[in-house]
């Protein structure tokens, strides 16, 4: 790995690629990640926005990771999420309560994740948490982005961190970037086209 480091935790991902994330060495809690390729042999890095060890890593139906707590210099209430399609990190709604040494499990009937346990400090003493809190995968999500100008840029999420988005109706205007067509309009499968532009009167024989 680029960077040696202990209380990390590792996640096995639908690709068959494993992400590293967080911990401490020497120089304290880290703020970096690493994500092995077995096929390549090979390790990338991306920067995570908090350094954190002692944290949870939870893999959402989504594909993506769910990174929970832990601490830097005292717990910590913040959530990251990580997309392995871009390979970078964003951060989510906090926890209610910051705590480290938790537990976190996804649900696989509602697709939540739940945190609980772990501890807390207060007042500089160490407390031990009873408490637990329900995660919604889609509370971590933004569904903004329209895989084509023929679906609907407000998606809905699926209670396992997935997007959708509805289709346009058909004869909706859009722009097939095709200069060769014309009154470009969605179809019923969500697809932009246009109607051939007629090149008549020719210059000459």
């Amino acid at each position: 790995m680029a960077t040696h480091r202990y209380d990390h935790t590792a996640t096995l991902l639908p690709s068959g690629k494993l992400l590293v994330a967080g911990g401490r060495n020497e120089t304290g809690p880290l703020n970096t990640s690493e994500v092995y390729d077995p096929t390549a042999n090979t390790w990338t890095a991306a920067q995570m926005a908090t350094p954190r060890t002692l944290h949870t890593a939870t893999l959402l139906p989504s594909g993506k990771v769910l990174v929970a707590g832990g601490e830097v210099s005292a717990p910590l209430d913040s959530v990251e999420l990580y997309d392995p399609e871009t390979n970078t990190w964003s951060s989510s709604l906090p926890l209610r309560a910051p705590r480290r040494l938790h537990a976190a499990v996804l649900l696989s009937a509602t697709s939540k994740v739940l945190v609980l346990g772990g501890e807390n400090v207060v007042a500089g003493q160490t407390v031990k948490l009873n408490t637990a809190e329900l995660l919604g995968t889609c509370e971590t999500v933004t569904c903004n982005t329209a895989p084509s100008q023929c679906h609907s840029s407000a998606g809905v999420c699926s209670n396992g961190g997935t997007c959708t988005y509805p289709l346009q109706p058909a004869g909706f205007s859009c722009n097939d970037s095709n200069a060769c067509t014309g009154n470009d309009v969605c179809d019923s499968t969500g697809t932009c086209a246009g109607a051939p532009v007629a090149c008549e009167a020719p210059p000459g024989q």
